[in-house]
């Protein structure tokens, strides 16, 4: 069944209509994907609204607007008391990587992720046009897994700074000898062409772990990194 997420503020969201029975959608995001589907009259959808989930019936689609009827049925969240995930990641060299970062750390249940500019990163900064791009992501990534909660992204300039975030850090280093699984808050995953020395010596208290016995791409380290991260915060 097709979830779409709404956040806790409905009011610009929603319509309620005259018979009381009905409800009017008016997301543009949810309206364009109930086109590309072809949601057609009778069909079940789910819509979660904050924390909670309900579900409906589609009543009209028309160019702008999604009609559904009130289902009686209502699903509640699953108790949850996972450790929460930070992956801090250097920016990679290409947009798109940025995508699949995001689309597959939402997925695989990351909970925060950072991301910062190495010394040897190719893309320099994140304009809030990206930033709100890579938000959308998550939501459609949220909705595809039915995963309960959206990651927040944030992007920090330098990586001082990310270090001075509070929380436990550890880095994933493709030449350590550690290996999973490593008490931790925060896990940062190098760029492209390794960190530079004077990041290395920067990080230098900070315990490293590796992912696997070969050398990955940095995107791939934070894939694996995250999805290898989730198991361990359940168990």
């Amino acid at each position: 069944m097709r979830l779409f997420i709404l956040s806790d503020d409905t009011s610009y969201h929603i319509t309620k209509n005259s018979d009381c029975n009905t409800l009017t959608l008016h997301e543009w995001r949810i309206i364009r994907h109930a086109h590309v589907i072809r949601l057609r009259y009778g069909e079940d959808i789910t819509i979660q609204i904050g924390n909670t989930r309900y579900l409906w019936v589609v009543d009209q689609l028309d160019r702008a607007t999604l009609t559904i009827a009130i289902h009686s049925s209502q699903l509640q969240p699953p108790s949850c008391a996972d450790k929460p995930i930070t992956m801090a990641i250097a920016l990679p060299n290409t947009g798109n990587k940025l995508d699949m970062i995001v689309e597959k750390l939402t997925e695989v249940g990351v909970h925060h992720i950072i991301f910062f500019s190495a010394e040897r990163s190719q893309i320099r900064t994140l304009e809030d046009k990206k930033l709100y791009r890579l938000h959308i992501l998550a939501i459609e990534a949220a909705e595809q897994s039915h995963r309960w909660t959206i990651p927040t992204i944030q992007y920090i300039q330098h990586i001082h700074d990310v270090l001075s975030v509070d929380g436990s850090k550890v880095i994933f280093d493709k030449e350590a000898t550690w290996t999973m699984p490593h008490e931790a808050t925060i896990w940062l995953v190098w760029p492209e062409w390794w960190w530079s020395p004077s990041e290395l010596q920067q990080m230098e208290p900070i315990a490293c772990v590796t992912l696997w016995e070969h050398i990955l791409r940095m995107e791939t380290a934070a894939i694996v990194g995250g999805w290898t991260l989730a198991q361990h915060s359940t168990t």
